[in-house]
């Protein structure tokens, strides 16, 4: 059974791209994306992902308090954060709201 991936990230450009990368992974799936933590904090939940990607630059909540929040609502949630350098601060930060990693969105395929 595929690993059920969720997105969220302010730009939808991301949502091509990952899919992109994801075309040839037999076991990962993109089932959705968010553009806002709002209605990530809303759709979540109820979609029952196995793995999130969250932007670190999101518009309307932050994105610590977004990781605190979903990893409060599901403890075993799996949870990686975009960013556009690594910053070992704000990944230090991270892995303290509940991330388990980062990743570079400049990462190459």
């Amino acid at each position: 059974m595929k690993k059920r991936l969720v997105l969220v990230a302010p730009h939808t450009h991301y949502v091509a791209d990952l899919g992109e990368v994801l075309r040839p992974e037999p076991d990962l799936a993109l089932v959705e994306h968010y553009e806002t933590g709002a209605a990530a904090l809303a759709g979540i939940p109820q979609r029952q992902p196995d793995l999130v990607l969250v932007d670190l630059e999101m518009p309307d909540i932050n994105s610590l308090r977004l990781t605190q929040q979903l990893c409060a609502y599901i403890p075993w949630l799996s949870i990686l954060t975009l960013g556009p350098f690594p910053d070992p601060s704000r990944v230090r930060l991270a892995i303290q709201a509940g991330a388990r990693g980062f990743l570079l969105k400049s990462c190459p395929r």
